[in-house]
């Protein structure tokens, strides 16, 4: 009789917070920063206080879930696979390990623009940034004004922190290694969360450092998840 290997143990560890109003009065954020992006950091940093965060979250993040109980035949509609499926539904279009992954499905859209040239050659050439958004209008409404609300305020907030994080790009280069520690992340309840890419690491010579991150769902059924994930890079 075989017996199963007992998971190790995942600790657990506080992710660094500051106040929105800090950021947005341009407070010298420096210790935190290093604390949440540094070598020796998790590599999120939690926003309290951002206003309206709340408001908008309720009214956004419930319509992920009638999106994607919409039939197949309707999610089609707004599929975009000249855009390499960078706009509009997705779902087992993109691979994990290799593998197409059918374990989520995304609604992607531009949350600054509608519509972020008129150039039809750069539409064409580069669909996967400058393709103009795609919406439900039609069985979920409600989505183009939530979804652009909340990720506007998450963009507007995102800036202020890497306004801060613009304090080390013309730093020395320093890197300690990661021990490479697998912890839970415990982010307070209300907070914007932000992760740095590897631009940003690139870019401070190592001392703010990206992440690999996951997320693992719950041992129950019944339960599903909804996000709004902004990704944000430089004007091309």
């Amino acid at each position: 009789m075989s017996q199963e290997q007992a998971q190790p143990a995942i600790r657990t560890a506080n992710v660094s917070v500051v106040d929105y109003a800090t950021l947005a009065q341009g407070g010298d954020c420096g210790a935190l920063i290093e604390a949440a992006f540094g070598p020796d950091g998790l590599g999120i940093l939690a926003v309290a206080n951002v206003p309206d965060i709340e408001v908008r979250r309720a009214r956004c993040l419930p319509l992920a879930f009638k999106v994607a109980t919409l039939s197949d035949e309707v999610k089609q509609k707004y599929e975009l696979g000249s855009a390499y499926y960078s706009f509009g539904w997705s779902h087992g279009k993109e691979s994990l390990q290799g593998k197409p992954d059918f374990s989520k499905g995304s609604y992607y859209n531009n949350p600054r623009t509608n519509r972020p040239t008129e150039d039809e050659h750069l539409m064409t050439t580069f669909p996967t940034m400058y393709h103009p958004n795609i919406w439900p209008t039609d069985e979920v409404p409600d989505l183009e004004p939530a979804f652009m609300s909340l990720g506007q305020l998450i963009i507007d907030t995102g800036l202020l922190v890497a306004k801060q994080c613009d304090a080390y790009v013309e730093a020395g280069l320093y890197i300690k290694t990661r021990r490479g520690d697998i912890v839970k992340a415990v982010i307070p309840t209300g907070h914007l969360v932000f992760q740095i890419g590897e631009s940003s690491q690139i870019l401070t010579g190592g001392i703010l450092q990206a992440t690999p991150h996951a997320v693992r769902g719950p041992q129950v059924t019944g339960v599903n998840r909804e996000t709004l994930a902004v990704f944000m890079s430089v004007e091309h």
